[in-house]
């Protein structure tokens, strides 16, 4: 098998790992958007680890590929590779469609780090609060005994003595 073959069936490969990415994305989007438990979004993680770890290895099939081509790697050397080849019109429409899955990717992906950056700082600025309730902040705040928390600390530091 010749090596632009070989390069068409690592872009089709590529793609179908794509798309199952961005399966996965939109269920992270998903979980972020709703109230899933932590199991759930670390199990996405893990999965999405596990694809990067396919595309790392089909981007790394892919740039070997092409230098037996004597092309450069990554997209500069198959965007020449299609140029080249253009006696293989399915290398063009792989590399597009491969593109545009991609970008969609990258695109889910973008919004759900700023779903998680959100999430973040109302995390951040919750415990911040609670830090506040600790320091004695916040006095009218009511314990779970339906007491104002300056009567318990003040009751706490009378009974410690």
């Amino acid at each position: 098998m010749d090596y632009v073959v070989q390069l068409l069936d690592c872009l089709r490969e590529e793609d179908a790992v794509i798309i199952e990415f961005t399966s996965l994305l939109e269920d992270e989007s998903t979980a972020l958007s709703g109230r899933q438990s932590f199991e759930a979004l670390q199990a996405i993680t893990d999965r999405k680890n596990e694809f990067a770890a396919r595309l790392g290895g089909l981007s790394h099939r892919r740039d070997t590929l092409l230098d037996e081509l004597g092309l450069p790697a990554a997209h500069e050397g198959t965007d020449l590779a299609v140029a080249q080849y253009s006696g293989h019109p399915e290398l063009a429409e792989a590399w597009q469609t491969l593109l545009a899955h991609s970008a969609k990717a990258a695109a889910i992906n973008e919004r759900n780090g700023s779903l998680i950056d959100m999430h973040l700082r109302h995390t951040e600025d919750a415990l911040e609060t609670l830090r506040g309730v600790g320091a004695g902040a916040a006095g009218n705040l009511y314990t779970s005994q339906g007491r104002s928390g300056a009567a318990g600390a003040l009751r706490k530091a009378y009974v410690a003595r």
